[in-house]
């Protein structure tokens, strides 16, 4: 009887579990593993509220494009995500072989006249950014952003080298940066848009390129995927590792405390 009745219970907890799966994954896709640093607030180690190498990410595709706030945008309201302001997208370009997921910093428009408006600085204070024409309208040439992300650090945006990366089909879109895209000098900490030469996502970025955005962060829940499949980087947390093996130890621990409990009754 006892062992039937530990029976009916682990029954139902598994069949909990699976229709728990099955109704979120109905309205999110499956979460996906961050195998690079460019988003961690830390070098060394792994943090809750950041996405971390081996981290499970929960994928939204629900929001639209126009609902997406940038840095610049959610800083006047104080809307953060992942430890800094702003949303993280998922967007995959032609010129880059797999998804990348980082902030929206700001959006851009493009006008036929080779330059850019960037409405959205209207939203932060004068001492957070500069143009070459001190306006956000009918910019070319260099735009900084001022103490930018969890570094501070001071981002130069070279229009006209996006414009001439974009060739004959130029655009406005999204520009975006990992969190940890920086390089401490001399004169302070330089932030890296994903739009430049060096990189391999030298345009805006469209409405149809964009996957998704960042919806919730699973911690070191994809430390063993990289492990197994041999994808594990040098810089993996070491903490990922003993938080993952920690969190499956103590799984472990309470379906058994669990299970003896029911033996008893």
């Amino acid at each position: 009887m006892k062992s039937s009745k530990a029976a009916t219970v682990a029954v139902i907890l598994i069949l909990s579990i699976i229709t728990s799966v099955a109704v979120f994954e109905s309205v999110l896709s499956p979460p996906m593993v961050i195998s690079s640093r460019s988003m961690q607030h830390d070098d060394y180690k792994s943090q809750l509220g950041t996405l971390d190498t081996g981290d499970l990410v929960i994928i939204d595709y629900s929001k639209n494009s126009s609902e997406i706030k940038t840095y610049v945008q959610a800083y006047s309201e104080n809307y953060m995500r992942f430890g800094s302001y702003g949303d993280v997208i998922l967007f995959k370009t032609e010129t880059t072989e797999i998804p990348i997921i980082h902030r929206a910093i700001c959006r851009i428009e493009y006008n036929d006249d080779g330059t850019f408006n960037l409405p959205e600085l209207k939203l932060l204070p004068d001492h957070m950014w500069s143009t070459n024409n001190g306006s956000w309208e009918n910019v070319s040439g260099k735009v900084y952003f001022y103490d930018i992300g969890y570094k501070e650090a001071s981002v130069p945006i070279d229009l006209n080298e996006i414009l001439k990366n974009m060739g004959n089909e130029p655009h406005g879109g999204f520009l975006t940066m990992g969190d940890n895209n920086t390089s401490d000098l001399r004169s302070g900490t330089i932030g890296y848009i994903d739009q430049t030469s060096l990189s391999s996502v030298t345009a805006p970025i469209k409405e149809e390129e964009i996957i998704g955005t960042a919806a919730a962060e699973i911690p070191w829940a994809g430390t063993l995927n990289l492990i197994i499949t041999g994808n594990a980087p040098d810089y993996l947390p070491k903490n990922s590792v003993f938080l993952l093996i920690l969190t499956i130890s103590a799984g472990i621990a309470i379906l058994s405390a669990t299970y003896l409990i029911l033996r008893k009754t």
